[in-house]
């Protein structure tokens, strides 16, 4: 893949993943608070968000890694398995960024 490919690969990416960010948060989150999902799941198990998020993420991580071990999936085409686990981890950034303001 040549640099410019490379790079109109992460132009499309990045569009794909603000869109999926979008069209998901708005099934798992409230209009005030892109992560409440997490933190809601928090409350209702006694867990941190951090390990919700973790629990979340790591369907993807085990999608991702049979693929790579079997070549295929069932449920849905890799990209978008590629996708949700590149979301996440934005996820848990503004996670990080929630906890840095509150423990100020």
């Amino acid at each position: 893949m040549t640099n410019t490919e490379f790079d109109l690969l992460l132009e499309e990416t990045f569009t794909k993943l603000k869109a999926l960010l979008s069209s998901k948060g708005a099934d798992y989150s409230s209009n005030n608070d892109r992560l409440s999902n997490f933190k809601l799941a928090s409350e209702n198990l006694g867990i941190s968000p951090f390990t919700v998020w973790a629990v979340y993420k790591n369907k993807h991580s085990d999608a991702i890694n049979r693929f790579c071990r079997d070549g295929h999936l069932e449920s849905e085409p890799i990209e978008m398995r590629i996708l949700d686990e590149i979301n996440y981890d934005l996820l848990l950034l503004g996670l990080l960024k929630d906890f840095e303001k509150d423990a100020k």
